[in-house]
């Protein structure tokens, strides 16, 4: 048997940037490691931009409008929130370091991927396909960690417990990370998100079927970390339905999946409670679990209201009183002074008051406009649309916009976008890029 060594090479690799790429969207400060592996890997990027730069002698980053408006918007943040800072003698510096890691870690992760994937000459589904299985091999975690209290207490060894869920909850699950909530919860729902993208542009059938098990994988990791990821269903409800209404017809695939998905849920969902109840012989704990996950979506449906929405809009709505905290905002109030209110939107107008939540959102929108003008079709903006839309909604429950997971995913869209294009893969020095060169 002949082994092809550049085949070798090439999965290598690619098992190498999977699993950086895992670390990188869930930061995890590991016991034996000095500071979380998003860090590590956007401190390793830098050194070896410094180093090759030591060899060239210069780097070059080719810009244009859209990169240069970004990175001015960006520099307002900072020097916004680092004013507020000095003025409240930097006792909260929670949003200073926030936004400072924006650009210093999780932008230079973002690029240092989308290049390599770009370099490989990867389209962007097969990007879209890597994100997934990496979303999807942690719901995998998440579910071992629920059934296995051997891994449970493997991994509370070496990844401390964080958030405000005790790491041996008997039915919130962690995974590969700190804590189990509604950030994990959502961003596995942006997983589904992906999932479905990738089930319109499946080339075949056997990929079709991967992706209807992708989903109930996901599902199941929604479900035993947060019901927050589930208010992605309408989403991509809405995302389907504006695709097929504006190809005007529904592809075969697209109507097996629909019509499959229910049944993959369910099938799973049975398996689940079947294997616990053998395993730990008794359903206490799943039963607890069913009603925590679903109940509130049953009372939403047979009275027209939710707990949470409610709780939301009585108690954690509501706006300063103050003008000038209204319009300047007040960094103490983000951490160390917390308000009693877990609303990203709320939390940011006190923080960085009405100019900064400008600026933050504006940069925000700003990367996913620009990431939609390049995107070459109706899927990738569809896909681009409906996760902009998503992430916003999430600033009613918690401040996601700039989660950085959240942002290490739009980031790596707009690089791959809208900066590897116009680059030489080659240099790395800051640059105007001509029209001519930006076009292409």
């Amino acid at each position: 048997m002949i082994i092809n060594n550049s085949h070798i090479n090439k999965w290598l690799g690619i098992g190498g940037i999977g699993f950086l790429l895992f670390f990188f969207f869930y930061g995890v400060n590991f016991t034996f490691l000095p500071a979380y592996t998003s860090q590590l890997i956007a401190a390793g990027v830098l050194t070896a931009i410094v180093i090759f730069s030591f060899e060239k002698r210069e780097l070059v980053l080719r810009t244009d409008r859209s990169i240069q408006n970004v990175f001015a918007l960006w520099c307002l943040l900072f020097l916004w929130v680092l004013m507020l800072s000095v003025v409240t003698m930097f006792q909260d510096i929670g949003l200073l370091v926030n936004t400072f890691l924006i650009f210093f870690q999780v932008f230079i992760g973002s690029l240092f991927f989308a290049f390599w994937f770009y370099k490989q000459k990867y389209s962007f589904r097969q990007v879209m396909r890597f994100i997934q299985v990496l979303i999807v091999i942690q719901a995998l975690f998440i579910i071992i960690y629920f059934f296995s209290m051997d891994f449970k207490l493997l991994t509370l060894r070496f990844i401390p417990e964080g958030g405000n869920l005790s790491a041996l909850h008997p039915y919130r699950s962690r995974g590969l990370t700190h804590g189990a909530g509604a950030t994990l919860a959502a961003f596995q729902g942006t997983g589904m998100l992906i999932t479905a993208y990738l089930i319109l542009k499946a080339k075949n059938w056997k990929w079709t079927l991967f992706d209807l098990l992708c989903l109930g994988l996901l599902a199941a990791s929604v479900m035993l970390t947060g019901r927050t990821g589930f208010i992605i269903l309408p989403f991509i409800i809405g995302f389907l339905a504006i695709y097929t209404i504006y190809k005007s017809r529904i592809s075969r695939k697209l109507l097996t999946s629909a019509l499959l998905f229910p049944v993959v849920i369910v099938g799973g969902f049975l398996m689940m409670e079947t294997f616990y109840t053998q395993v730990f012989g008794g359903g206490d704990v799943f039963s607890t679990l069913t009603r925590w996950a679903f109940g509130e979506f049953g009372d939403l449906l047979t009275r027209g209201e939710s707990r949470t929405v409610n709780i939301l809009l009585d108690e954690h709505l509501f706006f300063p009183e103050e003008l000038m905290l209204f319009i300047f905002g007040d960094p103490t109030t983000f951490s160390l002074h917390r308000i009693p209110s877990d609303m990203g939107l709320v939390r940011r107008l006190f923080g960085t008051g009405l100019i900064g939540l400008t600026l933050i959102y504006t940069l925000v929108g700003m990367i996913c406009y620009y990431s939609f003008k390049k995107a070459p079709e109706l899927p990738e903006k569809l896909l681009i649309v409906v996760f902009t839309l998503w992430m916003f909604l999430l600033e009613l429950k918690e401040p996601l916009v700039t989660d950085f997971r959240f942002v290490a995913f739009y980031l790596i869209i707009f690089c791959f976008y809208c900066i590897a294009p116009l680059q030489k893969m080659n240099i790395m020095r800051i640059t105007k890029s001509t029209k001519g060169e930006s076009e292409k």
